[in-house]
């Protein structure tokens, strides 16, 4: 379990609790409770709220595209997760050449991998928080696409993708499934929690 599903008046029992069972005789858990608090404490500061990204908040839709449930067929990350730079990881599927590979192709790979995608919501916080983005990832690809998928008008599939702008400064666009992919286009996966990091 994420220990950011704690509070800190939970996780002071529980160092309480293992104050006792150390006493009781049992060695080498003082430091991963410490290390819990600590985090937690990271985590319900002003600071830390700033680095909270709530994956499953109400969607922001941007005007003339429309969202379906029964459109999405990709594992997303889920809940809460506390913003880090260094736990991105873009996916850029090999067979991506600008021409004959679409959008389409590029899904059916993550649908086949099952990776978790970071959802748009991510993408309204980074949005906002330019600071955020981690510009490492802009020396590896040229866009970050984020597979929440939407429909617009003419109930085309497509996705938002963040692209980075000289300055740097950053802004998000669409791109229509049926386009052929570009090779310098990402996908947005991140690893939370105790997950191990994504191999591709």
């Amino acid at each position: 379990m994420d220990n950011g599903a704690f509070t800190l008046e939970q996780l002071a029992e529980a160092v309480r609790l293992q104050g006792l069972l150390v006493k009781a005789g049992f060695k080498g858990l003082r430091d991963p409770f410490q290390k819990m608090i600590k985090e937690a404490e990271v985590r319900q500061s002003a600071v830390g709220k700033k680095r909270l990204i709530d994956c499953e908040a109400p969607l922001t839709t941007p005007k003339g595209l429309y969202y379906l449930d029964s459109d999405q067929q990709l594992p997303t990350v889920l809940g809460e997760i506390f913003w880090a730079d260094e736990k991105v990881i873009p996916f850029v599927d090999p067979k991506q050449n600008g021409s004959s590979f679409t959008g389409f192709d590029v899904l059916a790979t993550l649908v086949r991998k099952q990776i978790p995608m970071l959802p748009a919501q991510v993408l309204v916080f980074l949005l906002r928080n330019q600071s955020r983005i981690p510009a490492r990832i802009f020396t590896q690809c040229k866009t970050l696409d984020f597979w929440t998928i939407f429909r617009d008008e003419s109930r085309n599939e497509c996705i938002l993708y963040l692209e980075e702008r000289p300055g740097p400064s950053y802004i998000y666009g669409v791109r229509q499934l049926m386009e052929p992919w570009p090779m310098y286009a990402a996908a947005m996966t991140y690893t939370v929690r105790r997950e191990r990091p994504v191999v591709v």
